[in-house]
């Protein structure tokens, strides 16, 4: 029922005008009383508190996380490829609706892995074309031959971009300090950095959209209220710039020859902290991806061995790619949702 429903409701001019501004952040605010009540701290330490936060990039400014996205889009392709480092193709890569993030590599003869969403194979491959038909990428000719790696979105078993900040949790009893940017944080910065991943502290100003779209405020409030119950939005709250972690830490993408899909070993992989997203797949010899969040290669590596200690038998051979902040080239999920919600908007009015 919930399907039937969202088709209609991303399909309705007023609902997409809603999603135009709150999916960017407009009408939305932080709510200094709430954190202040439930933190029991003064309200200008927590305003303080938050201004250092989005000042040193620990987090972004707070919108609704669109996550219909994964519906209309449900092909989630990884692209590793040899592209010449031009200012046309890094364009290319920060302005093209379909291209999530990209990070610099060094593996065999590729140097770019690319995350990329698309509505089918075909409309892939007719979109790879044109790229090469509008010179955006080089024709195979002038490169080596790119590989791309096909997952079903449909087959993602945990989605939690925000679990990052339990490693960050953990890493500060350990360590009784966390620093991001050059912004030492203590116990009450992670405790606000906590509620305002998870969306406490955090508020829709209905009346100013109202007033932005020339709609009765109720009518705003139970629109948005429709959203958020048929899983077309996300309460609002705030997001590592980079998606999946802060700055701070190392991001491992991995592909896992998995021999037993067992309820232990998924229980375990869909608890753990370190992981934010894990799909069912089928390449080649590997049946399971997941993207995991660690301090550093060498608490990865172990991480890792406890697992096959764990499950002996289990876990396979691997294909592993460290994706460290400094490797990261873009990222910037916000603008794949806000090319879907402008080109319905668009269609609409055809």
């Amino acid at each position: 029922m919930i399907e039937k429903d969202q088709d209609s409701l991303v399909n309705d001019h007023l609902n997409l005008l809603i999603l135009d501004k709150i999916c960017q952040g407009e009408g939305i605010s932080f709510n200094i009383s709430q954190l202040s009540n439930k933190l029991s701290r003064h309200r200008s330490t927590i305003k303080k508190r938050i201004d250092n936060l989005l000042k040193y990039k620990v987090i972004g400014k707070p919108d609704c996380p669109f996550t219909y996205l994964y519906q209309e889009y449900p092909l989630f392709v990884v692209v590793f490829a040899d592209f010449p480092s031009y200012k046309e193709v890094e364009d290319w890569i920060k302005t093209d609706e379909q291209i999530f993030a990209a990070y610099s590599i060094r593996e065999e003869e590729y140097n770019i892995m690319i995350i990329e969403f698309h509505k089918s194979l075909t409309l892939y491959q007719q979109w790879r074309e044109e790229l090469i038909t509008k010179g955006k990428i080089p024709s195979r000719a002038n490169r080596r031959a790119s590989t791309s790696l096909f997952f079903s979105n449909d087959l993602q078993i945990k989605y939690e971009p925000e679990t990052a900040i339990k490693v960050l949790d953990l890493l500060y009893k350990q360590k009784k300090t966390i620093e991001i940017n050059k912004y030492r944080m203590d116990k009450l910065d992670l405790e606000i950095l906590k509620c305002l991943l998870y969306g406490d502290g955090i508020k829709i100003n209905e009346n100013f959209l109202s007033k932005q779209l020339n709609s009765h405020r109720k009518t705003i409030e139970n629109r948005i209220k429709k959203l958020i119950d048929n899983q077309i939005i996300q309460r609002p709250r705030c997001q590592f710039p980079q998606f999946f972690l802060p700055s701070n830490l190392l991001l491992v993408f991995s592909l896992i020859d998995l021999s037993d899909f067992n309820n232990k070993v998924f229980d375990q992989l869909k608890k753990d902290i370190h992981i934010p997203i894990l799909f069912k797949v089928s390449i080649g010899k590997y049946n399971l991806l997941l993207f995991s969040v660690h301090e550093s290669i060498d608490t990865f590596l172990s991480w890792n061995i406890d697992y096959r200690e764990k499950f002996p038998n289990t876990f396979g051979i691997e294909k592993i790619n460290y994706l460290s902040p400094r490797m990261t080239t873009f990222v910037n999920l916000q603008k794949v949702a806000m090319g879907v919600i402008k080109r319905k908007l668009k269609e609409l009015s055809e």
